[in-house]
């Protein structure tokens, strides 16, 4: 009996693909119910468990098939309870998720930008504290080479305020001993230019009389609304002194970044957790390297079209030559608009005094110091610095004007082109970060 159940025994086990195991004292038989050993029994039973697993991960990928794979029969059912959610389907879940994340971006954008117009003084005396320590730092690193840090940075300022108060106790010497030679010429030089209008070919008929009366009616107009005038200008008088503090603030402000820029930042950089303050040292440098290399780059730009300009203006012999090439310096800073902006009202001037003839070499010489800068000097010196298209330059200088005037076309292309040199650092498409000590970017 006991032979006759082990063989039924085996029969089963072998019909069911199972590795026969003997019970104690039946003999030890494998699938063939030939002896084997104890080793041959784990083999076996190693075996058995390797097919069963195989034979899940082939169901598993039935079913990975069935559900992107209808069936012949058409049964969708389950693909279809697959898709959705509570009723809800997936593409109406993703774009949920995506609208309340845009929805808070814009919250957090708008929040940002009320704080920083209601701070607006802090910010720009910010801005501009960073740009002459940008610019200056150089000068900085000569005078270390010499002395110790607080006699350099001493030295540094007291050379920049030398530069910058001459050249602008130049510029008001000569509007002030050429204004009235100014005034005559403009006068006369409209004259000239109604006389072009009324000859040929144009022949427009302008009488001098309506002119004249224009220019009465506006003079009229002036001494009425002097006293408007009076009050305006005395209700910018806060305005002149927040412009003040605002130029005594960043002054201060560029004194402490030239002598102790490296210990401010690793200070700031303390107060945060260990394991954020390497990327934070990062993205601080990258903003850092970036704002001083557009900094320094538009500060060369705007001399270089100041000096081009003062060169063509006076080789014409424009009057005012050199405050229209100072004007020229100033709108530099505003990218692709301030610098033609600037050089079209020294057109304007170059009519008005001296002819259509000068005033069109004036234009075209716009037009050439134009092209020098876009093709020679931004891609030389800020080449690396500011790696953004044309439009976008144009779409941030148009956003900024809109959303914060003057100082908002100054300050959007730098701060995009932060934004986006971080981006490209610390994004998903950036290399991989290697774990090391959070060091101080070089700020000073």
């Amino acid at each position: 009996m006991g032979q006759i159940r082990g063989a039924s025994q085996k029969d089963a086990s072998q019909a069911a693909g199972r590795p026969v195991v003997a019970a104690a004292g039946a003999g030890n038989v494998g699938y063939a119910g030939a002896p084997v050993s104890r080793l041959g029994r784990l083999r076996e039973n190693y075996r058995a468990q390797v097919r069963t697993s195989h034979n899940a991960k082939l169901n598993e990928f039935d079913a990975h098939v069935a559900y992107f794979v209808p069936s012949e029969t058409g049964n969708h059912g389950a693909s279809n309870r697959a898709d959705t959610k509570n009723g809800v389907p997936d593409w109406l879940q993703t774009s949920a998720n995506w609208a309340w994340r845009l929805i808070l971006l814009a919250a957090s954008i708008w929040l940002l930008g009320h704080l920083v117009s209601r701070l607006r003084m802090v910010f720009v005396a910010l801005f501009i504290g960073l740009v002459l320590a940008s610019v200056l730092r150089p000068l900085r690193k000569f005078f270390d080479k010499h002395m110790k840090r607080g006699l350099a940075v001493l030295c540094t300022m007291a050379t920049a305020v030398l530069v910058v108060g001459g050249l602008l106790a130049y510029v008001i010497t000569s509007v002030a001993h050429g204004w009235d030679n100014v005034a005559a010429q403009f006068s006369t030089g409209m004259g000239k230019l109604i006389d072009l209008l009324n000859g040929p070919p144009l022949r427009l008929t302008i009488p001098h009389e309506h002119v004249n009366n224009a220019v009465e009616a506006g003079t009229k107009w002036l001494s009425g609304h002097s006293g408007d005038a009076a009050h305006r200008v005395i209700g910018t008088a806060g305005t002149v002194a927040e412009a003040a503090a605002t130029i005594a603030l960043s002054i201060f402000l560029c004194i402490f970044f030239l002598a102790s820029g490296r210990q401010m930042w690793h200070w700031v950089l303390s107060q945060f957790p260990k394991r954020v303050q390497h990327k934070l040292s990062i993205a601080f440098g990258t903003g850092f390297v970036t704002f001083a290399g557009y900094a320094r780059g538009v500060v060369i730009i705007a001399l270089t079209d100041g000096i081009m300009a003062a060169i063509l203006l006076s080789a014409l012999r424009i009057p005012l030559a050199i405050p229209l090439a100072v004007l020229v310096f100033i709108g530099a800073f505003i990218p692709m608009i301030g610098a033609p902006a600037a050089m079209l009202i020294a057109g304007i001037v170059a009519l008005a005094t001296e002819g259509p003839i000068k005033a069109l070499i004036v234009i075209v010489g716009v037009a050439l110091i134009g092209q020098i800068e876009a093709h020679l000097l931004q891609p030389f010196l800020m080449g690396h610095q500011v790696q953004l298209h044309p439009v976008i330059i144009a779409l941030a200088v148009a956003t900024g004007t809109v959303l914060a005037g003057i100082w908002g076309a100054v300050l959007s292309v730098p701060l995009v082109a932060v934004v986006w040199r971080i981006y490209q650092k610390l994004g998903p498409n950036a290399p991989e970060l290697v774990p090391a000590t959070p060091q101080a970017p070089a700020v000073n």
